[in-house]
């Protein structure tokens, strides 16, 4: 009698851990200053949050992002956003004002929205060209029943993604681009001076 029980009991442990396990992997980690340096140094981004952010309430992108020209005498601010970021990429060519794509945070639920970020470009303190993650992923409807109402996202517990691989600032020819690759796996290839799909 007291194996069975002993069995009863292992089996319901493993259960509730198992139940657990993916709950507790879907926990979001609190903001924190960012920092990146552009291609060859040439410039550098620093993001701040405006707060820590509580997981059940609050924005998480209100803050500050300050770019910073690299050079002999220094790292000179060129220009302040305000918004925060805990991915980005800055650029500053020789010539014209420094660009930068900020991609958007890890979003809650499990539809995309025009109201939650990708990718926005910027340029000189101006936004160039904004998409959400309802724009990356498309408005096809997903069957009834599925955890979310669109195709092209992949769910976890309690969030979403719209990118099976994260966007990357890469060269191409003499041309910066953005190459993403999104859930249904169609490459994306963004020009970073004036934020079009290419």
């Amino acid at each position: 009698m007291t194996i069975t029980l002993l069995k009863r009991a292992a089996l319901f442990a493993l259960l509730a851990l198992a139940w657990a396990g993916p709950a507790l992997a879907d926990s979001e980690a609190g903001n924190r200053v960012h920092s990146v340096t552009g291609p060859y140094g040439k410039c550098l981004a620093i993001s701040s949050p405006k707060h820590d952010f509580d997981p059940m309430e609050g924005p998480r992108q209100e803050g500050r992002t300050e770019i910073r020209k690299i050079g002999a005498a220094g790292a000179a601010p060129v220009r302040v956003y305000d918004w925060y970021a805990d991915q980005l990429f800055v650029l500053c060519p020789p010539e014209g004002p420094e660009l930068v794509v900020r991609l958007g945070p890890w979003q809650r639920g499990h539809n995309p929205s025009d109201e939650h970020l990708a990718l926005a470009f910027y340029a000189g303190g101006e936004l160039l060209k904004r998409y959400s993650t309802l724009d990356i992923a498309g408005g096809e409807k997903s069957a009834p029943g599925a955890v979310s109402d669109f195709k092209n996202i992949t769910p976890t517990v309690s969030h979403y993604v719209v990118f099976s691989v994260q966007p990357q600032l890469a060269k191409q020819g003499e041309d910066w681009v953005i190459e993403a690759i999104t859930v249904d796996g169609r490459e994306l290839v963004f020009d970073v001076e004036t934020g079009e799909l290419l």
